[in-house]
């Protein structure tokens, strides 16, 4: 049988490492902060310019049923040099053509698994669905500086439907181009 003050010994080396340094807290991280060591946050990015009055759509597919994931989608970053730019992400919406596979990142750097959604940039889609979400930027006039996206997750959060086509559509309502950053963020927790 093991000695008490051994198991006790045991424990508190084990919960040492939950306690700071500095202040002998209890150590806590946020959900995101979890999800990202468990190796299943993930994000992607764009850098486009987008003429007057122009769209430009990623289409983002996400796993199908059978594989028990499910995409839990946080609000996007944006950064943009012009004003009025609209951020709409729609549900149900027809197959993309076109376009290229972006790159989804791990964002714990020391696994190595990949992302079960995908998402190609510069798509065309012919049916946009129902629009769930949208994010405006106004502004000024065209002069930069405008941007979005600090948010806090939690309470933005849409669990995404398995097996379902989606877009991320960014509209440019100035009378002028811009540039616009677009950063996406989810990830793919099973059996939600």
């Amino acid at each position: 049988m093991t000695d008490t003050r051994e198991f006790a010994a045991d424990v508190l080396d084990y919960l040492t490492g939950f306690k700071d340094r500095v202040t002998a807290a209890v150590k806590a991280i946020d959900t995101d902060h979890a999800y990202i060591h468990e190796g299943i946050m993930f994000s992607t990015y764009e850098l486009q310019t987008i003429s007057a009055g122009g769209t430009s759509k990623i289409a983002f597919v996400t796993p199908d049923s059978g594989r028990g994931t499910y995409i839990h989608w946080r609000p996007s970053l944006v950064s943009t040099s012009g004003d009025k730019v609209t951020i709409t992400l729609y549900e149900d919406t027809s197959t993309a053509t076109g376009g290229a596979a972006m790159t989804l990142t791990n964002r714990d750097r020391l696994v190595t698994r990949s992302a079960f959604a995908t998402a190609k940039s510069g798509v065309t889609i012919t049916s946009q669905g129902t629009a769930i979400d949208a994010t405006y930027i106004g502004g000024g006039t065209n002069v930069g500086g405008n941007r979005s996206g600090a948010e806090t997750g939690e309470k933005n959060e849409i669990v995404m439907k398995q097996g379902a086509n989606y877009s991320v559509n960014t509209y440019n309502g100035s009378t002028a181009a811009g540039t616009v950053f677009i950063k996406l963020l989810w990830y793919e927790e099973s059996n939600a």
